[in-house]
């Protein structure tokens, strides 16, 4: 588990260079304790402890759980953003586009942890100036992927966006297939036990996600004959 100097506590952080590294200090705590215990047991007593500060100081730098987790949700989708990119190039065809958005994906554990949460749990509990500037921030990062996927599939601006959002909407439900409650499988019936653990989530991705993309195609097709 990180754990920041305890010293950093004493001494007050006074200029803008030395707030800015108290703020990246506590951001890395709150990455390794979030790995550590999960969503739900994030706290803010735990974080403040791992990053070297008193409770009261780490409010002042972020002033609720939620408000941690909303930074560290927007580092993980610049990350997101800038792999996928990296990987995907014209000349692909709508497989290999969907290995890498799923991959990429499961390559940022952050991501995965926090994007289903967003809109219900974390954007609901910050303040209105970090919400807008969240929604901004996610607004720029989704634009750079819809131009991106319309130069490599020849799509619209529109159908790339109409795409893309299809494809994010079905990524979350693939991630929330994979986190199965916490019971004992063994008492239930085997026809149960088999629905609880036999979904697999790559595949269900892929399978629709071409015949998502295959629409979206279709429709160049269709739209420019009309």
């Amino acid at each position: 588990m990180f754990v920041a100097d305890n010293g950093k506590d004493f001494q007050r952080a006074r200029s803008k260079d030395q707030k800015r590294e108290r703020r990246q200090d506590i951001l890395s705590a709150a990455r390794a304790h979030l790995a550590d215990v999960g969503f739900e047991g994030f706290s803010m007593g735990p974080l403040a402890k791992a990053a070297g500060l008193a409770r009261a100081t780490l409010y002042l730098y972020f002033p609720s759980r939620e408000e941690v987790l909303l930074e560290l949700y927007l580092e993980s989708a610049r990350a997101w953003t800038s792999a996928i990119e990296r990987s995907a190039s014209p000349g692909m065809s709508p497989a290999d586009f969907l290995d890498v958005f799923y991959d990429v994906s499961f390559e940022t554990p952050l991501f995965l942890e926090l994007a289903p949460r967003l809109a219900a749990t974390i954007e609901v509990n910050v303040s209105p100036e970090s919400l807008i500037a969240g929604k901004r921030m996610n607004a720029e990062l989704a634009q750079r992927l819809v131009v991106h996927t319309s130069l490599i599939f020849s799509l619209s601006l529109e159908q790339s966006a109409a795409m893309f959002t299809g494809l994010f909407a079905l990524l979350i439900g693939s991630i929330q297939i994979m986190t199965r409650p916490n019971v004992d499988l063994d008492p239930l019936p085997e026809d149960v036990r088999e629905m609880m653990t036999g979904l697999d989530s790559k595949a269900l991705f892929l399978t629709n996600g071409v015949l998502l993309m295959k629409g979206s195609q279709a429709s160049v097709g269709s739209s420019s004959q009309s």
